[in-house]
């Protein structure tokens, strides 16, 4: 039983970090697998409203012209309490981060600066971390999102070998810190 466990552990850590990142030869941006492009925009008709949609990168969101100025509100100025967090770091390294967000929707706008603020303070790794961008329905096309279980944006999902270990939906209970914190020491 245990090496059965083992083996899908595996193959879930495979599945999660299966994708790698290319440069488009033909500047359209870069992509997964040399298909799937990343920090996509589309006109979401649900709300006839331009949104990102698919993967993304931390750059692509940072960048794009749909969320750059959300970023540019919540980035520079969240000053994340990062002392009892940096303890749990070694923690945090081991767990593979999905971010599941809206770039339409006000609490995204809030929480996923802040919360890539904090990663990227702890220097978590961006191979580990997976963004995946939905419309209003909280789907995309070329992405299994019943997996995810997605009700609301932004939904962080925290995976330990390849088992959820905790998730932060919408907004912290806490704060983003604390409840990140509270997962960790949960997971291990």
């Amino acid at each position: 039983m245990k090496q059965f466990l083992f083996h899908i552990s595996f193959l879930s850590l495979l599945l999660l970090g299966s994708a790698t990142f290319a440069q488009d030869s033909t500047a359209t941006g870069p992509v997964v697998n040399d298909s799937i492009k990343l920090n996509r925009v589309i006109l979401d008709t649900n709300i006839d409203k331009a949104i990102l949609y698919g993967y993304c990168t931390e750059d692509g969101i940072r960048t794009s012209p749909i969320f750059s100025n959300y970023w540019e509100q919540q980035y520079p100025d969240y000053e994340p309490n990062l002392s009892f967090l940096e303890t749990l770091s070694d923690s945090l390294m081991k767990v593979h981060i999905v971010v599941v967000f809206g770039s339409w929707c006000p609490d995204s706008q809030r929480e996923v600066p802040r919360m890539m603020r904090i990663l990227d303070e702890l220097n978590y790794p961006l191979d580990s971390l997976t963004i995946i961008a939905v419309n209003r329905m909280k789907t995309v096309d070329d992405i299994d999102m019943h997996r995810y279980t997605i009700e609301f944006v932004p939904t962080f999902i925290f995976y330990k070998n390849g088992f959820e270990i905790g998730r932060i939906v919408e907004m912290p209970t806490q704060s983003l810190e604390d409840d990140i914190a509270s997962i960790l020491m949960r997971g291990f």
